[in-house]
This record gives structure tokens, C-alpha cells and sequence, in this order.
């Protein structure tokens, strides 16, 4: 793991750890872009998830792209959601209970071939 991924993994856990203390005061943009906090339940263990996860809107509905970074893996909150449709999702201090609906799946941008 290089320096930036470590400072940047402490900062995001900062991050989460704050927005979930303050109950939702303070970190819904406290990056620059607007955060929610999307509570989900392990695949493995069943223990609760929290992921702080930028978003975009989309109607009523909200957008989070599953993107790791880059990683050829999900991230682990995509993978517990496709265990688990059911979710919690906290906006500032607002927090609906949500469902999962994928839109669609993208390209594989790491195969050979694809543009």
C-alpha cells in the first residue's frame, strides 16, 4: 500500500467516524461533494456496514457507482448489496430506509479490446 492509499483510507474512515458521531451534522460535504452514509448488512458475518460514498441524484433516487478505486474487485458494500437488497440510507441528517436496483452492469474496461 503506498503512502496516499494509507493517508487516504484514515482520512475516509475520519470521515465515515464523524459523520456517523455528529449523526449527520457534520460530512455530508465535508470532502466538497455530497456524502451519505449507506448502512448495510455483511454478506458473511451479518454484522451492520456503514460506507461513507459520494452520490449523485437521479429523480428521487440516488447513484453511487461502484467503482473501488480502480480495484479489479467491488468494493465490500456492493457485494453486501447484492447479498442484501434492503438498506439504510442517511443523507445529512435525513435517513430513509432504501432498496438496491441496479441500472445496469458496465463494460469490463480492464479486458483486452474494450475502448
Amino acid at each position: 500500500m503506498s503512502l496516499w492509499s494509507g493517508l487516504e483510507r484514515r482520512y475516509m474512515r475520519f470521515h465515515e467516524a464523524l459523520y456517523v458521531f455528529t449523526d449527520g451534522r457534520v460530512g455530508h460535504r465535508l470532502i466538497g461533494v455530497p456524502t451519505l452514509l449507506l448502512r448495510t448488512k455483511g454478506k458473511r458475518t451479518g454484522l451492520p456496514r456503514t460506507a461513507a460514498l459520494v452520490y449523485a441524484r437521479d429523480g428521487d433516487g440516488y447513484v453511487l457507482v461502484a467503482s473501488n478505486h480502480g480495484y479489479d474487485r467491488p468494493p465490500g458494500w456492493f457485494v453486501n448489496l447484492e447479498a442484501e437488497a434492503r438498506v439504510s440510507v442517511q443523507v445529512g441528517r435525513f435517513g430513509p430506509t432504501a432498496s438496491r436496483r441496479r441500472v445496469r452492469r458496465g463494460p469490463d474496461y480492464g479486458a483486452s479490446g474494450s475502448s
